[in-house]
């Protein structure tokens, strides 16, 4: 099994993607790896990126909540290229730590690509995968995950669910059973 990719993360292509000799923006993991990036490509393909929060030179860094892992991956998703980025093969609680950093750097193509592999893992975490839908209004996959849940016990799934969320839960729920 791949750790992240359908190919290895490590690739001299995918170093250089994130570790570019020309970047103008250095960001640094919660465990202390330097990504050197393109502001460029981060503002054409992300919401979030570069926000008035982000420093302008290479020299200065901006340090961020996640793991090198996940921000490898959430980065691959900000250059083009002509094979999209695989994420088929990564374990569940990667790949739920990932999609929350598309979301909250608004990756739009990668928040695509997890909702789409998220969807993959409701019959094993349905719960999570619902909580994680309804945090970001993923209307299909909370669709999707509702049918998996409407006979799973009331209170395993009231404990995840927003507090904005259980009275329509309950309601759709009687409706279903």
């Amino acid at each position: 099994m791949v750790d992240f990719l359908c190919y290895p993360l490590h690739t001299d292509f995918s170093l250089a993607l994130v570790n570019s000799s020309n970047a103008d923006i250095t960001i640094q993991s919660s465990d202390n790896v330097l990504f050197r990036l393109h502001r460029q490509n981060l503002a054409v393909t992300t919401g979030a990126f570069p926000g008035s929060e982000f420093v302008s030179t290479p020299e200065e860094v901006v340090h961020l909540t996640e793991p090198a892992k996940v921000l490898e991956v959430v980065f691959q998703f900000v250059y083009p290229r002509r094979d999209m980025v695989m994420l088929e093969d990564i374990d569940f609680k990667t790949l739920l730590a990932i999609a929350e950093a598309m979301e909250k750097y608004e990756v739009f193509l990668g928040i695509k690509t997890c909702t789409e592999q998220l969807s993959k893992f409701l019959p094993s975490h349905p719960t999570e995968v619902i909580a994680h839908a309804v945090k970001h209004d993923l209307v299909q996959l909370i669709d999707e995950a509702a049918l998996l849940l409407a006979r799973s016990p009331l209170l395993e799934t009231l404990r995840i669910l927003p507090p904005h969320c259980i009275f329509p839960w309950v309601r759709c729920r009687k409706g279903i059973i």
